[in-house]
């Protein structure tokens, strides 16, 4: 069976889980974790210079599936959630030329210079966005999951305060070159 993926962010009591059908894309995880794609655009550009914990939540996920002391939290937020956000088509935005900013890891992803690391056959269409695979949860439990290179780093910003902006951060390591996600595709 397929798993369904939520992403939840929460910022203090404040939670927002989104539907991937309302943005006419599939719900597992490799139906829409692509680079441009619509849904994730609209998801992300939420943390546009403002930080919240996100995770993109499996409905198969367990707590121990990634290591987060607030995975449990997260879940019980998909378990429950009968109310999405739904923003205006307007809200999408473009993901490609932001810094991608783990606060509490104290990282960064270059989005700029992750497209032009991770192209196959020169489409930007083929390249897997990063950030729902590394906020992932419960991957590898159900159908229309990713499996493929960097299988460690899925899950690795899984409930962390995460903010997106144009600036480059000082004093945080960059972690793009570190980061490789082709389906199919094993490490070395």
């Amino acid at each position: 069976m397929g798993q369904y993926y939520t992403p939840i962010i929460i910022r203090g009591n404040s939670k927002s889980s989104y539907n991937s059908w309302d943005y006419d894309n599939g719900l597992k995880l490799t139906e829409h974790f692509y680079l441009g794609n619509n849904f994730v655009e609209t998801v992300l550009k939420q943390l546009f210079e403002s930080k919240g914990r996100l995770a993109w939540v499996g409905d198969y996920a367990e707590p121990e599936d990634v290591k987060s002391p607030l995975a449990e939290k997260f879940i019980e937020v998909e378990r429950n959630s009968k109310k999405y956000e739904k923003t205006p088509d307007e809200e999408k935005g473009n993901s490609f030329y932001l810094y991608f900013i783990n606060h509490t890891k104290k990282e960064y992803i270059n989005m700029k210079r992750y497209i032009t690391c991770n192209k196959v056959l020169d489409k930007y269409e083929m390249v897997a966005h990063p950030i729902p695979l590394l906020t992932a949860i419960g991957n590898g439990r159900g159908g229309g999951d990713y499996w493929g290179s960097c299988m460690n780093k899925i899950g690795y910003w899984a409930c962390d305060e995460i903010e997106s902006t144009y600036e480059k951060p000082e004093g945080y390591k960059d972690i793009t070159a570190e980061i490789r996600f082709v389906e199919g595709e094993e490490d070395n």
